[in-house]
């Protein structure tokens, strides 16, 4: 066979082609590389010699990228010869739309994610008519190489890549879109998707960002933004490889960094990280590979694929620990042939990498097995046979003994059921109808299957469901659901099995049908989706639960428990939807004779049961949790007991026997008794039969008790055994993925990692002694770049800080120590410097800030830059008015009140200069009403205050409004704050004129326009009343009517229980309303509440 490859300026696909020329001529073919950079005449590789062995018959071309199909001279070359070209992608297709809609007649690509392969079929079906998944390979090195002593190694970890940052490729993207504001925000949003879950391919995150700005857009227009992503694609690759080595470098490994760009990594400083040089031939990288006891990957844009640095580490005999893709969790054994770790989960790397370090025996043998295999299945070797099978006509596989064939793709005409829905029906019509609505997008746009188990009688019912199905399949009731439920399940074909009930139906499937189409689901074994419980038939109450009721089909699929069924196994790692089902089953069991029938029921089936199964733990574990929801938790705790002590006789503890184990002691605290809760809970993790994970969950719950219990020091010791346990779970994630005891798995303890470590340092608070350490160790178990998790913890982590002023530097000094750069620590960084008084550090870390945090942080940021100085332009260029005033609102709360004035003073200019004078004068109304509400202001002061906030509102408004609309004062337009504004300020006006009846109207509509003002109104009143000079006799008409509006807002302030409010309101009542007993009662009332306050 006479082949054609050829040479570009990308140095490493050279060097592939030079191992691929070396396997051809071994075989026996003759080959011709053309170097395509315009060599000399001389040069063996010119384009004259090229055109000499065109001059006959070339059967096949092989490039990488679709070089060898770029120019129409050689597409003309290879229709002119029918030459089968094989075009190898080493990076995603949308970098190369030109050639996948132009290319020569027989046409063979290759993509190394099957990611890739669903991208090209599903945008480029009509133009590319073959296209498969050929995983990347590796370089076998040479058999008189030596292999280097793994304890004399001199790298302890190696990482060979390049490196930019992140914002530079955004900033080129935004160069190149600069006329288009709009498409650079899409780009933005995408890579903020991609950031945030480091599952999504870049086919996802587009497709899911579209979906977030609700734009519908032609497939023509998708490809072309599609194609403008690969700058998104390098940033994300570079902010991921930024990532892992801040984390070890933080950690405090010895890292080797071989490629370009690392001067400019955050770390590149640290005395622990070292570059080798800035670029080498990809082939002398080999040398450097050898020389390491672990190469590190980072390919987060391989999802379902693959890249050759792993299988040229194996090769060098030498350790990958990489990322997760599910091509390669399909071929490889975690920790036993590669060590994986996870993007969304870096917090547990050093502990992986500091497990291998210090076991080189498992890290050997690892390295050998994994060696084996890759030398056998993924080498240039293999490559050329795959690739001379495909001109042969042949398909090729990749095989290993521990797995089936995993490049395998699927045409759409051999694929198989995607999907099967089972539906178990009864004869609920009233539903039923709208259940199979729901679910028709399903079965229309995928390749799906819906299974009915009928178990109803009606002729209506069974009409319906034949509508919708073939497969139905009739069952006696039995009052045993998992029976009922595995009828269905034993007729399924579908690679998943989804399943729900006749009156329950889907909000929306969008999400499901994009998990399936979009190939997401190879990525999972599981999932969940929300059932929406609803409490009343107007489906305003409800309550949300995650359900599991979506999983891959596995031979030991099934049902378990006559009620309560649940299906097993349900193995992570799972998918939660948002997607919901709506569900009225339980709308009307609200009284205990209906839910005492609910669970009457329920308690007979299994109380049968267990007659003829006394020794089952199941059934024992089933009743307590039916007596639990009843409320009868002292049979739940007997029942639970006992299904305990028949769990325990068994060889190994299980899934079920740790779910009795947390189950106890939980139920024992909802009786009320927590000490004896805390006692069971302690001697159950004593126990050698509980599992790591429910060890984690119980360690949840004990530092939950120790909390309540206030038993401090106990809880410290909880939470580090919480610690110790995790850690544990992350290096054996095999353990972490199986030990699942129904609600207890690994992901719920490890969700509320946060909340025990924030805990922790209130504990360490309080102990005080070694709290410093303990502060430390807890600070930096905390992962801050986690923001669903921790943005809930700020205000406890505020909370802490105030509590404990006296270990206030040792808790900034604990932030500082941090390498975290998330806003929140990097605002308590600034904190420190201000507590040290470096006035730079303080400006550097309050900019970092400034540019990225949320809203609710604003306030202490401008009042650090009242503080110290600083200007606020940076930080009032991304914000909004209604963003201001939040901030404004809370500036004026948290100020003391004699400091107000000097604090004003100095920000309201900056402000203004600034070009913000709509912000000043929000900041001036916040500062004035809380003034305002003090009560008890002399009538000079209140007068004053009341006609300067009226110009500010007045201000504001003139600068939103136009005049002609300002003049219409009641425009339903205009806000009631400058309608009441208008009203008080033309009451002073009459007032300076003493016209003192004529201000009584006005303030009656001002106080129903801004009720939070009342206490100023109501002293305005006194101050009125005391100026009609008659205060021997009866309060006015007019003031006993506005006395009387007064007294219905008093009933509000105290009703909403704002007493020193409502003391305010009630001291100008008495004035105004001398004589009137309820006001003198009222008055009382307030008192005793205050009273109250204060002793507690």
């Amino acid at each position: 066979m006479r082949i054609a490859m050829f040479y570009t300026d990308i140095e490493s696909f050279n060097f592939f082609v030079d191992q691929l020329d070396h396997e051809f001529r071994s075989k026996g073919h003759e080959t011709f590389i053309f170097d395509m950079t315009a060599p000399s005449d001389e040069s063996p590789h010119s384009y004259a010699r090229f055109i000499d062995f065109a001059s006959t018959k070339i059967d096949l071309a092989v490039c990488f990228d679709g070089m060898c199909v770029r120019q129409d001279v050689l597409i003309e070359t290879w229709d002119a010869w029918e030459t089968l070209v094989v075009d190898i992608l080493m990076d995603p297709p949308l970098r190369f739309h030109p050639t996948l809609l132009r290319h020569s007649k027989h046409y063979r690509l290759f993509c190394c994610d099957r990611d890739h392969v669903d991208y090209v079929r599903r945008y480029f079906s009509k133009e590319v008519l073959h296209v498969d998944f050929m995983p990347h390979v590796g370089v076998v090195p040479s058999p008189d190489a030596p292999v280097i002593p793994y304890a004399e190694r001199k790298y302890d970890i190696l990482f060979c890549g390049t490196y930019y940052r992140p914002q530079d490729r955004l900033a080129m993207l935004n160069e190149r879109l600069k006329d288009r504001p709009d498409i650079q925000e899409l780009y933005q949003l995408m890579y903020q998707n991609l950031t945030a879950d480091s599952t999504l391919n870049l086919e996802q995150a587009l497709l899911l960002t579209l979906k977030q700005k609700n734009l519908a857009v032609s497939e023509d227009t998708l490809r072309v933004l599609f194609a403008y992503s690969e700058d998104v694609d390098w940033a994300v690759r570079m902010y991921q490889r930024e990532r892992v080595i801040t984390v070890l470098a933080n950690a405090g490994f010895d890292l080797y960094l071989l490629g370009r760009g690392w001067e400019n990594h955050s770390c590149a400083q640290y005395p622990n990280v070292h570059r080798i040089d800035d670029r080498i031939p990809y082939g002398e990288t080999l040398a450097y590979m050898a020389d390491a006891k672990i190469n590190l990957n980072v390919f987060p844009g391989f999802k379902s694929g693959t890249h050759d640095r792993i299988f040229n580490t194996l090769l060098q005999h030498s350790l990958p620990l990489t990322d997760r893709s599910s091509w390669a969790e399909e071929y490889f054994t975690d920790g036993q042939d590669i060590a994986f770790y996870d993007l969304l989960h870096l917090d547990r790397l050093p502990a992986i990498a500091r497990d291998l370090l210090n076991n080189p025996a498992k890290a050997e043998a690892m390295i050998q097995k994994g060696y084996e295999k890759v030398l056998r299945d993924l080498t240039w070797k293999n490559c050329a046979d795959w690739i001379l099978d495909t001109a042969s006509g042949r398909n090729f596989s990749v095989t290993s003994p521990d797995n089936d064939k995993i490049n395998e793709t699927k045409e759409p005409s051999t694929m198989k059921i995607q999907l099967t829905i089972s539906l178990l029906v009864s004869d609920r019509m009233a539903t039923l109808g709208r259940c199979l609505a729901s679910l028709k997008p399903l079965l229309r746009e995928l390749d799906s299957e819906l299974i009915i188990v009928y178990t109803g009688s009606s002729p209506d019912t069974l009409e319906l469901a034949e509508q919708y199905t073939p497969h139905i399949i009739p069952f006696t009731w039995c009052n045993d659901f998992a029976k009922a439920r595995n009828a269905g399940l034993g007729a399924a074909r579908g690679e998943w099995f989804l399943y729900l009930d006749d009156d329950e139906w889907f909000e929306d499937v969008d999400e499901i049908l994009y998990f399936f189409k979009s190939g997401e689901y190879r990525q999972y074994q599981t999932a969940f989706y929300i059932q929406r419980n609803y409490t009343d038939w107007e489906g305003i109450s409800y309550a949300d639960a995650y359900v599991g009721r979506m999983c891959r089909l596995l031979p030991e699929t099934r049902f378990v428990f006559p009620i309560h069924e649940n299906i097993k196994p349900y193995p992570e790692p799972s998918k939660k939807f948002s997607a919901f089902v709506h569900h009225f089953g339980y709308v009307g069991v609200k009284n205990d004779s209906q839910q005492a029938e609910k669970s009457d029921r329920n308690l007979a089936l299994l109380v049968k049961r267990l007659k003829t199964e006394p020794a089952s733990a199941h059934l024992y574990a089933q009743a307590a949790q039916e007596y639990s929801s009843s409320g009868e938790f002292d049979t739940a705790i007997e029942y639970c007991r006992k299904g305990l002590t028949l769990a325990q006789k068994t060889s190994k503890p299980d899934s079920l026997e740790m779910w009795l184990q947390l189950e106890l002691p939980a139920l024992i605290s909802y009786t009320g008794n927590q000490k004896l809760a805390l006692e069971e809970g302690e001697r159950l993790l004593d126990s050698p039969r509980l599992l790591e994970v429910g060890r984690l969950n119980l360690a949840v719950m004990l530092v939950n008790l120790c909390w309540n219990l206030k038993e401090y020091k106990k809880g410290l010791e909880f939470v580090r055994q919480y610690r110790q346990t995790l850690e544990y779970l992350w290096q054996h994630s095999e353990k972490a993925m199986t030990q699942n005891g129904i609600t207890s798995t690994f992901a719920s303890g490890e969700m509320q990692a946060v909340s025990v470590y924030v805990k922790g340092l209130f504990f360490a608070s309080e102990i005080a002694t070694g709290a410093d350490s303990a502060i430390n160790q807890l600070l930096s178990w905390i992962p801050w770049e986690d923001k669903s998790r921790i943005e809930p913890q700020y205000e406890n982590l505020d909370e802490w800080k105030r509590r404990y002023p006296a270990q206030k530097e040792a808790i900034l000094s604990g932030y500082a120590g941090l390498s975290s750069d998330n806003f929140y620590v990097t605002l308590q960084k600034a904190y420190y410097a201000e507590e040290l008084k470096q006035h730079d550090e303080i400006y550097s870390f309050w900019q970092l800030c400034a540019g990225n945090c949320p809203v609710h942080f604003l306030t202490p940021l401008v009042e650090m830059a009242v503080r110290n100085g600083f200007s606020l332009e940076v930080l009032l260029g991304r914000l909004t008015l209604d963003d201001w005033d939040i901030c404004a609102r809370s500036l004026a709360q948290r100020t003391m009140l004699p400091d107000m004035d000097d604090f004003c003073q100095k920000l309201l200019p900056g402000l203004s200069e600034s070009g913000y004078p709509l912000f000043a004068e929000r900041l001036i109304q916040h500062f004035l009403e809380r003034q305002l509400t003090q009560g008890l202001l002399e009538p000079s002061r209140l007068l004053a205050l009341l006609n300067e906030y009226c110009e500010s509102v007045i201000a504001a408004a003139k600068m939103i409004y136009r005049d002609e609309l300002l003049n219409n004062v009641d425009s339903y337009i205009l806000p009631a704050k400058y309608k009441f504004a208008v009203r008080i300020q033309n009451a002073l006006q009459l007032l300076d004129a003493q016209d003192y009846a004529g201000c009584v109207p006005l303030l009656t509509e001002a106080l129903h326009l801004c009720p939070q003002l009342s206490i100023a109104v109501s002293g305005l009143t006194k101050y009125l009343n005391e100026l009609l000079k008659n205060p021997p006799q009866p309060a006015s008409p007019e003031f006993a009517i506005l006395g009387g509006q007064v007294k219905q807002m008093l009933h509000g302030l105290m009703a909403n229980q704002q007493w020193n409010e409502a003391y305010g309101v009630n001291a100008q009542l008495i004035a105004l309303l001398p004589d009137d007993l309820e006001v003198l009662r009222l008055k009382q009332e307030i008192l005793s509440a205050l009273h109250s306050c204060q002793v507690e």
